[in-house]
């Protein structure tokens, strides 16, 4: 079809949620990657998740609440690199890109379901930095019929004063989409930013999550039991990106009022960034501060020093492929990888016993930044480790979301031969750099 701006008005008019004949509900923990879906899965036997980025929480909740079995696919992630172990029986990884068009190392939305169910309700939860676009428009109606609910992360919706971007890939994803399914959640991803369309108002995010309903769901629904959209909906998670303020679809994406509870939510999103903020300056008061104590001490003590850099290291575990041994060394994205556990560690032989005054971490840059969780370090004379009287380190929430950085945490002056840095919860460990300042006993 040759596209104009009427077709794009109407077009964007298919992203408003409509009513629901079901409740909502959040599936995949309180961060992104966290999705709404209706509450009407009963019968759904299988969920595809294309586009994993290491974590699977969505993926677990329908194992675990529903009993539905999840396959997943993403050509830049290993099965050994989630964040959680596929559950057998329950779960399939292939490391394949989701395409069409024969791609190497790809495989179509058609041939994976074909092959992983053929028959049978389905769920699709989608996030593939757009190439949904021609998944999707590249699928059979009888594929895409075999889904009840679809949840999508779609990109490039603020896009649509671009005519020729909109006619090829937004506006056909949704006439497509339309044609089977009703738009009936949209949650907007802060990560960048908005521009508001001029010939509709609605303010657009360059990615928006929504939700989809099989029409055929809405059959013999009576009208006034169906539930009305919310923007935002209480259950929505606070947001996408932490360090980012709030973003709240605009009055010109419903014909209703916000509901109270939509207006508390917003408040609630709104002081939650404010206290984000907040405890980041605090924090990064607090780094200031220690990272001053240091520079002072280290001017005062000529002997002070990183007492780790180029000393042997042995870790509690590997993952597959990584040494269990090496030198420690600054290096990005990391410079070593435990396996998967409670309680891996990784041993610094310091050489010589030496008196510590602090630890300095860098967090992973690439990505998996929430395993970090909580780290502990205790100091001992042997080889092995005994975890008596182990210090935790006040870590800050922003080292715990992203890479910012290093964090140094000040100890009370102890001597030890080897020092441990632990995680006592059931994950991996892995930084892009560790620091021991300290002072060598002179013999």
């Amino acid at each position: 079809m040759s596209w104009t701006e009427t077709d794009v008005v109407e077009t964007l008019k298919l992203l408003r949620p409509q009513r629901c004949p079901v409740r909502l509900v959040r599936l995949g923990g309180e961060y992104d990657g966290a999705y709404l879906v209706p509450d009407d899965l009963e019968g759904v036997i299988a969920c595809f998740s294309p586009g994993v980025n290491n974590t699977k929480a969505f993926e677990d909740d329908l194992a675990a609440l529903y009993g539905i079995r999840s396959h997943l696919c993403d050509f830049s992630s290993d099965a050994s690199s989630l964040t959680t172990p596929l559950l057998e029986g329950m779960q399939t990884f292939e490391k394949k890109w989701l395409d069409v068009g024969g791609v190497p190392d790809s495989i179509s939305l058609d041939e994976w379901v074909a092959r992983r169910e053929p028959v049978g309700d389905l769920m699709l939860q989608m996030d593939i930095e757009g190439a949904e676009f021609r998944n999707i428009l590249g699928a059979s109606g009888e594929t895409l019929r075999r889904f009840r609910v679809i949840v999508m992360e779609v990109h490039g919706v603020h896009a649509a004063g671009d005519l020729g971007y909109f006619s090829t890939a937004v506006g056909p994803l949704m006439r497509r989409l339309d044609e089977e399914f009703v738009c009936v959640h949209a949650h907007p991803n802060n990560c960048c930013g908005e521009v508001v369309h001029p010939a509709t108002g609605m303010n657009l995010p360059g990615p928006i999550e929504l939700t989809f309903l099989r029409r055929d769901r809405f059959v013999g629904v009576a009208p006034e039991t169906m539930i009305a959209p919310s923007f935002p909906h209480p259950n929505d998670i606070l947001r996408n990106v932490p360090g980012n303020p709030p973003l709240f679809l605009n009055a010109a994406w419903s014909d209703s009022p916000r509901s109270p509870q939509s207006r508390l939510k917003m408040e609630d999103d709104r002081l939650s960034y404010l206290r984000f903020v907040l405890s980041g300056l605090t924090a990064e008061i607090a780094q200031v501060e220690a990272a001053r104590e240091l520079a002072a001490r280290a001017a005062a003590d000529p002997d002070l020093q990183d007492l780790a850099i180029g000393m042997p290291f042995r870790l509690s575990s590997a993952l597959n492929g990584y040494p269990i041994e090496g030198t420690v060394q600054a290096h990005v994205p990391f410079f070593f990888h435990t396996g998967f556990g409670p309680g891996e560690c990784i041993t610094i032989d310091l050489g010589s016993t030496s008196t510590v005054i602090a630890i300095e971490i860098e967090n992973r840059t690439d990505m998996c930044w929430e395993r970090i969780q909580t780290l502990s370090v205790c100091f001992h004379q042997q080889p092995t480790p005994t975890f008596h009287g182990h210090v935790p380190l006040q870590l800050s929430a922003a080292v715990l979301t992203g890479p910012t950085g290093a964090h140094l945490t000040l100890l009370e002056p102890t001597p030890a031969r080897f020092v441990t840095l632990f995680c006592p919860a059931d994950t991996a460990l892995h930084l892009a750099a560790l620091r021991v300042f300290g002072r060598r006993e002179r013999s």
